[in-house]
């Protein structure tokens, strides 16, 4: 199995809130994460662990469907 490649990840999370036409703090909020914590992983500062992401998987799907 192919791995994602973790730069491709931080910035399919970024389009997926753009595509949203929402803000870091409204992002932040949906994901109850902090503004500065959710900024970082938009940006590629902090790891995204499995557990994390499957946390939100309910809205990121729903997110991608959007596009």
């Amino acid at each position: 199995m192919d791995d994602y490649p973790v730069h491709s990840l931080h910035r399919h999370i970024y389009q997926l809130r753009k595509s949203r036409q929402l803000t870091q703090e409204q992002m932040a909020d949906k994901l109850a994460l902090s503004v500065n914590g959710y900024a970082k992983i938009e940006h590629g500062k902090t790891r995204l662990s499995v557990e994390r992401l499957g946390s939100w998987h309910g809205f990121l799907r729903s997110a991608s469907m959007s596009y």
